[in-house]
């Protein structure tokens, strides 16, 4: 693994960290309600997008069991759409997705070592 893509996962690692913080211990009504927290996972799911896009393209290969292109696509959504965004989309990404996908990249960090 190349010293970019250590970067950029240390990176998502840390922004996936946060969005679980976020909403630990919130109900999905009380996370709808807290304008603060809602943008502030928008953020994280932004600048994982980005750290993401700036993986090499050997390494995104190497780990499709990753869903890379969900997470571009889903941070493209925030940026470009906001408007349209499905808050339950948002909520389930932070508390079902998130905890699985921190999983995968920290064990990818640790085979790479």
């Amino acid at each position: 693994m190349n010293v970019h893509d250590r970067k950029a996962l240390h990176s998502i690692a840390h922004f996936l960290s946060d969005g679980i913080e976020f909403t630990a211990g919130l109900s999905y009504e009380e996370f709808q309600r807290d304008a603060k927290t809602v943008s502030a996972s928008a953020f994280v799911i932004g600048q994982i997008g980005e750290h993401a896009g700036r993986l090499s393209q050997d390494l995104l290969a190497a780990h499709p069991q990753i869903p890379w292109k969900s997470i571009r696509g889903m941070r493209n959504r925030i940026v470009h759409e906001y408007d349209y965004v499905d808050f339950l989309v948002i909520w389930q990404t932070l508390t079902v997705d998130f905890p699985i996908v921190l999983g995968q990249v920290v064990d990818l960090l640790a085979e790479e070592e």
